[in-house]
């Protein structure tokens, strides 16, 4: 089987909140609800000073500039978003994740360890797996996921031979 003792960092952390804000069903429509009406809300602020400003035109190219820069650089400016407000609960004591984290995955389940105690999980709780870039993601439920960032595996054939194994297991118990 396998088994993993990792620290997991607030890099890898900040790459997974970024990575569900912005790639999973239930976030994706909230984003692009959230990016529309900014945009609506960019738009009529644009027309109202048109109309009441001295020089309707400049305010309609101003409007029209923050609108364009704000669907351009949407996902930067929510990044960062989420950096700070990460930052502020990190300066607050609250952690949302654990540092030290031990997994062995067994035939029927796996137990996860961080510092504050052990969970055992089996697979038939998994409902989805996401690799993406650095890491894999194990969603347990719509909001959790076990983070195993792509330094735990010792060369690419490992990481795809666990990621055949985990949806195997993950498929068949269901």
């Amino acid at each position: 089987m396998y088994q993993f003792c990792y620290t997991l960092s607030e890099r890898d952390y900040l790459e997974f909140i970024k990575y569900h804000a912005f790639n999973t069903p239930e976030n994706k429509k909230s984003m692009l609800i959230y990016r529309f009406v900014v945009t609506i809300i960019f738009i009529a602020c644009g027309l109202a000073f048109g109309t009441i400003a001295d020089e309707p035109d400049l305010s309609y190219i101003v409007f029209g500039i923050v609108v364009v820069l704000w669907l351009i650089f949407f996902k930067w400016i929510e990044g960062k978003r989420i950096e700070i407000k990460n930052r502020k609960t990190k300066k607050n004591g609250n952690l949302y994740y654990q540092s030290d984290v031990t997994i062995f995955f067994k035939d029927d389940f796996y137990t996860y360890t961080t510092e504050i105690g052990e969970e055992k999980v089996k697979y038939s709780a998994i409902e989805r797996v996401i690799m993406n870039e650095r890491a894999i993601y194990i969603y347990t439920n719509a909001m959790q996921a076990i983070l195993l960032p792509f330094i735990v595996f010792s060369n690419e054939q490992n990481r795809e031979d666990f990621m055949t194994f985990i949806e195997e297991k993950r498929v068949a118990i269901k």
